[in-house]
């Protein structure tokens, strides 16, 4: 009798747990529009270096090739972060088949931002606008527009 009681109160108090747990659970939404095309992830590794400076985030964008999208960024709070030429302060690039690689960094004065709305170091959640243009070469490019992140789960590493 004496072991019915708690796991009467646990069974009885699970919904509560679930339901504030709820609020911090992974969405993992990734999508943006390239060269006016809705593309939304099929999956996406994102990860928070140790010392909390640097985001990363990889959107895997088919499942027959490799063709991803990936956000390197030296952020560490809610706030906007434009490109720049230099590739740690924050680049975007896109890999698509069978065109090949793109990158944002490639001119003197690159084009694009992230705008971090969430940046959770309890849960390891970002959530996020970008935009960019990337380069294939000087003259051929990808134009990103409405790119979201919402709930992103980030691992440390």
């Amino acid at each position: 009798m004496k072991l019915k009681i708690p796991f009467i109160l646990y069974i009885a108090l699970l919904p509560f747990t679930y339901s504030c747990m709820k609020d911090y659970e992974a969405v993992d939404e990734l999508s943006f529009k390239a060269d006016g095309k809705q593309i939304t992830a099929q999956s996406i590794s994102s990860h928070i270096s140790k010392d909390r400076e640097n985001i990363f985030i990889t959107a895997f964008l088919s499942k027959t090739d490799n063709s991803n999208l990936s956000i390197n960024l030296k952020a560490n709070r809610v706030g906007t972060y434009l490109f720049t030429d230099n590739y740690l302060d924050g680049r975007g690039d896109i890999i698509t088949y069978p065109d090949g690689w793109y990158f944002s960094n490639t001119t003197k004065h690159p084009e694009g931002q992230v705008v971090i709305t969430k940046y959770d170091t309890t849960n390891w959640l970002v959530s996020g606008t970008f935009s960019f243009v990337a380069y294939k070469d000087s003259i051929v490019k990808k134009v990103i527009t409405e790119g979201k992140f919402n709930n992103v789960r980030c691992y440390a590493f």
